[in-house]
């Protein structure tokens, strides 16, 4: 859920104080587009409550902020314009210390409204904006909550959604959680995204969450089992030890009104009321937070993919029997992922010799294997004793 804030404390902010000064750099970027922000504002007089836009600048490189204004339901036409022009007012004010030598916007349209502000002398570029999904995602990340709707950035686009939707789909009806046990983890490597030793655990063997959970690396998935098995500590503070990318199934009861609504008026099916996928990230402290882009593309490339990849080697992950698998996965309009299992026997699938006798080290799934790992840590389904209820 959303973390909701009063329409008295929307406020506006321009990026100023002497304490934001910074040196002067040479060549610099300010990023600039209009975005959606990841929390609610409720209404005073009995108004409805709404999820506003954020006309953002940020400054590259540095990532700093150097303009943000909240903006009311209704036109946008010029808000970013306006936001650019006090911000380089800031620049004359000496409150921000970098004049841009470059713009970049993603749109035309939004070139040519900031071309009126800006006038002839600066460059403006037309090409993605990543850094200001990258700055909406920290955000939510602080504010904590699950995302409340399947746009939470303007570069998340309807047919990127409905891909997701595909996708998921197919994972579902391919349910490779009937075999494969969470504490079996798949590498996951996609050089088109810099993802190098990924790591996916499918989710459902204890009949619980059902989806798919992926790592930034294996050490982070350890330092997740770690916290998993460890005693809660109210006082301590929670490390999960990296951010993971969750897609999870729920009921649509249990999904924002929201989400559900834009599914439907969008002519998004699920596999069932109770297959409602949906996608977000879940910072080092547990809690949750909107996905980008990028994050859209992976998740729907893997859901297309473990399905396939699961039943292609079922005895590998149902009885822990056959050789060790590696297979690349390309679907249209989604980036390339490879798919290795198990996850640590890369060195033996690039000498061939080393694999002519079967392979069972992943061991066969059963009651006591679906819910824990070889060495004795309970498995990703267990209830966390962490206290973040993941």
């Amino acid at each position: 859920m959303s973390r909701r804030r009063d329409r008295k404390g929307k406020g506006k902010g321009k990026g100023k104080g002497k304490s934001q000064r910074r040196p002067r750099t040479a060549k610099v970027e300010w990023v600039g587009g209009l975005v959606q922000t990841p929390f609610t504002i409720e209404s005073n007089d009995g108004g409805a409550s709404y999820e506003p836009l954020m006309a953002l600048w940020v400054e590259r490189p540095g990532g700093f902020v150097v303009a943000h204004e909240l903006l009311e339901p209704g036109p946008t036409q010029g808000r970013l314009g306006a936001a650019l022009d006090a911000a380089l007012a800031g620049v004359g004010l000496a409150l921000t210390a970098n004049a841009p030598t470059r713009i970049r916007v993603a749109t035309q349209e939004l070139a040519a409204e900031v071309r009126d502000t800006l006038g002839p002398g600066i460059p403006i570029i037309v090409a993605p904006t990543p850094e200001l999904d990258e700055v909406m995602s920290t955000m939510g990340q602080a504010l904590g909550g699950s995302p409340t709707t399947l746009f939470p950035s303007p570069a998340i686009t309807p047919d990127l959604v409905e891909r997701f939707f595909v996708a998921a789909r197919a994972l579902w009806a391919a349910a490779p959680w009937r075999f494969a046990g969470d504490a079996q983890i798949i590498r996951v490597d996609a050089p088109s995204l810099g993802i190098d030793g990924a790591c996916l655990s499918i989710l459902g063997a204890g009949g619980q969450e059902f989806g798919l959970s992926l790592f930034e690396s294996i050490d982070h998935y350890d330092a997740f089992m770690r916290v998993a098995s460890s005693r809660p500590d109210p006082a301590r503070r929670i490390d999960l030890g990296g951010e993971e990318l969750l897609l999870s199934f729920d009921h649509e009861r249990n999904v924002p009104k929201k989400m559900v609504t834009q599914a439907r008026e969008l002519g998004l099916a699920t596999a069932s009321e109770n297959a409602f996928p949906t996608l977000c990230r879940v910072s080092r402290d547990a809690s949750f937070g909107p996905p980008s882009a990028q994050d859209y593309a992976l998740m729907t490339a893997l859901a297309a993919a473990v399905g396939t990849f699961t039943a292609m080697h079922r005895e590998l992950f149902e009885k822990g029997e056959g050789l060790p698998a590696r297979r690349t996965f390309e679907h249209d309009g989604a980036p390339a992922v490879t798919l290795t299992a198990p996850y640590d026997v890369m060195y033996l699938l690039d000498e061939p010799d080393a694999i002519a006798s079967p392979f069972s080290a992943m061991g066969a799934v059963t009651p006591e294997r679906t819910h824990g790992a070889p060495s004795g840590k309970i498995g990703r389904n267990e209830p966390c004793p962490c206290g973040s209820g993941k």
